[in-house]
């Protein structure tokens, strides 16, 4: 069974869980009758020592997105994910899709 690591976010010292509780449903125009179909697109984040802030990418929507703090990431995201499905068709009218911000940690082990 696996269990969700607690990891610390860079600077304020506070946990997340690895796989961050940021969850977003956009409709793609009118609601249809019936059941809505959902498709769901991962979104890596990772924190950047280089730019001292987090970024996000997906290539399947794509988006990418900087921002300072996890907040302002997915909202970025949202932005950019709305824009790009219209875009790119990558909804139907109706369908509804689901962002999901994953965190990408890398650990170090001890020798």
């Amino acid at each position: 069974m696996r269990q969700e690591q607690q990891y610390l976010r860079p600077g304020d010292g506070s946990a997340i869980p690895n796989v961050l509780g940021m969850t977003y449903r956009l409709s793609a125009g009118r609601e249809s009758v019936g059941a809505v179909a959902k498709k769901v697109f991962e979104v890596r984040a990772y924190w950047s020592t280089e730019g001292n802030d987090w970024c996000a990418v997906n290539d399947e929507l794509p988006v990418a997105a900087e921002a300072p703090t996890l907040d302002a990431l997915f909202m970025e995201v949202k932005a950019q994910a709305a824009e790009m499905v219209e875009l790119n068709g990558l909804a139907a009218a109706g369908e509804e899709i689901e962002l999901r911000l994953i965190e990408t940690v890398g650990v170090h082990v001890a020798a």
